[in-house]
């Protein structure tokens, strides 16, 4: 996450450095996709924007929504529920050891 903070974090003290937040929305998000590397241009290309004005706002939450991870149920299901009781383990550590599954 921390990484995905830094080009935002730069954004702003540059648009604060050079003209305040006067910028239009098309060169805030030209200047984020350029700040955040070569591939993020291609990420951003394919994003589908329908009828939302493209804002940097909404650029930044597709961003988000395209690296955070995703949780994988069917992965954790199947942990779940191939966890067995080893030897010698008492109920109390099993039952922690599931929780958190």
């Amino acid at each position: 996450m921390d990484s995905l903070v830094k080009p935002i974090t730069k954004l702003r003290y540059y648009q604060e450095a050079i003209c305040g937040a006067s910028l239009p929305a098309s060169r805030q998000i030209a200047l984020l996709v350029s700040l955040m590397g070569n591939d993020a241009e291609d990420i951003y290309e394919n994003f589908t924007f329908g009828e939302k004005v493209r804002t940097l706002e909404v650029a930044w939450n597709k961003f988000d929504a395209y690296f955070l991870p995703r949780r994988n149920l069917t992965y954790e299901r199947q942990v779940f529920f191939t966890c067995s009781q080893r030897e010698g383990q008492t109920f109390d550590t099993y039952g922690g050891i599931t929780e958190d599954v």
